[in-house]
């Protein structure tokens, strides 16, 4: 038993002892509770001279209430206007002091607990484990998050599945809230006084807000994130596919993005503003897929498939990048999604009108402001891959010396280079 709920049942059966209400199973748990923490038990005997010293005033007031019976009633009258002022006093001041000094040094301080309301298809203990969260056709789950800095605000629409990372515990600074966004539909409003405390991870990106509302919609007919009312930071990467990487603490995790930092390295950084990024889904192959969703510790995998995987994998997240589209939010773009927004806490949210939107152009060859672009990944370093038998879509097989690059392979064999896309490429043996 934690030792925040040991005290809160000491103090329980000490109320029932003080009373005299307290049954004899309580009396021997009482002591046993008092033998198996000592600290308790200094405690326990301060409540009982406590206790005993009541009594004796007590005892006293009636005993000077006797004898007055045969004095007049003018003289008992100012007898006890003094004495059993001075008797009160004397009984009130100690316990008054005993208290404040047992509240003051002996109760430990709790932190500052947060407020978890929701509505829907989850509750608080649901949403507090890392399983994923998915919702059918008729569900959905509207969670409000009050904390002392502000209040964080989403909505899981159905059809779509959620994975929590990790859920603010308390008002401390340090914790925050990262969601793991798979499929589906998914409306956040933000609004806390401190910023970079909200992360999102979805299609190979991670979101970091900035004090913003977010729709993010990964669809059949389209996948798109809608940022208004603030911005947010995107940041796109290996790292950000596999959320064990960036919430682990394990050291094999810590040594192994030390040593891979080419692989781990975001491949691209945007901040957006009152406008809308589509992307093209990121599709990973069946043996990405696989590696993935392996249950097998990955500490425990070939260090050089895993690195090869993962360079497979950034190398087809950096092409499909490419492709992203960048569409100002008309002004009634804008006032759609401030009224879905305004409806988050109710079991009905209007939908947002389709709309066709232009792409953001730059006139005069000024960059747009609305979406700032922080980095395009340097030139990447080579990754030697070592000795392996590479096979192309066309059935021909080459073994040679592999180094991996960008979105090519360069093969040595017997002293002499060959170029091979990645497109080109179906399997590589180790």
């Amino acid at each position: 038993m934690e030792r925040n709920d040991l005290l809160e049942e000491f103090e329980d059966l000490m109320s029932l002892a003080l009373f005299g209400e307290i049954s004899e199973e309580q009396r021997i748990r009482l002591n046993q509770i008092v033998a198996e923490d000592p600290s308790l038990k200094e405690r326990y005997e301060n409540y009982n001279r406590m206790q005993e010293g009541l009594r004796f005033h007590k005892k006293s007031l009636a005993q000077s209430e006797s004898k007055q019976q045969n004095i007049s009633p003018i003289s008992a009258f100012t007898e006890r206007l003094f004495k059993n002022r001075i008797l009160l006093l004397a009984a009130i001041i100690p316990l008054i002091a005993s208290l404040y000094f047992i509240l003051r040094f002996q109760f430990p301080k709790r932190p500052d607990s947060i407020s978890i309301q929701t509505l829907g298809a989850c509750d608080a203990k649901t949403i507090q484990t890392r399983e994923p969260i998915r919702l059918g056709e008729n569900s959905f789950c509207d969670v409000k998050i009050l904390l002392t800095q502000g209040s964080v605000q989403f909505k899981i629409f159905p059809n779509s599945e959620v994975r929590i990372l990790h859920l603010p515990q308390s008002n401390d600074s340090k914790e925050s809230l990262s969601i793991f966004f798979e499929k589906g539909k998914f409306l956040l409003n933000e609004t806390l006084h401190s910023t970079g405390k909200t992360r999102l991870y979805w299609n190979g990106t991670q979101i970091e807000l900035l004090g913003t509302k977010v729709l993010i919609e990964d669809l059949e007919n389209g996948r798109s994130i809608k940022v208004w009312n603030g911005s947010v930071v995107l940041r796109s990467g290996v790292r950000y596919i596999l959320p064990f990487l960036s919430e682990s603490k394990e050291t094999w995790v810590k040594s192994f993005e030390e040593n891979n930092k080419e692989l781990l390295n975001d491949i691209k950084e945007v901040t957006l503003s009152d406008s809308s990024l589509e992307t093209k889904p990121f599709i990973l192959s069946a043996d990405s897929i696989l590696f993935l969703t392996s249950e097998n510790n990955p500490k425990t995998a070939d260090l050089k498939k895993i690195q090869s995987d993962l360079g497979q994998i950034r190398n087809h997240l950096s092409l499909d990048l490419k492709e992203n589209r960048t569409n100002r939010l008309t002004p009634e773009d804008l006032e759609d999604l401030e009224t879905l927004s305004q409806n988050l806490g109710n079991e009905k949210l209007p939908e947002l009108k389709k709309k066709k939107q232009e792409p953001i152009r730059n006139e005069n060859g000024k960059k747009n402001s609305v979406v700032d672009e922080k980095k395009e990944l340097k030139k990447e370093e080579p990754v030697r891959l070592g000795m392996k038998t590479i096979k192309l879509k066309d059935g021909s097989e080459l073994k040679g010396n592999l180094i991996q690059y960008e979105n090519e392979y360069v093969l040595e064999i017997d002293g002499k280079k060959k170029v091979i896309k990645t497109e080109d490429v179906e399997s590589i043996s180790f």
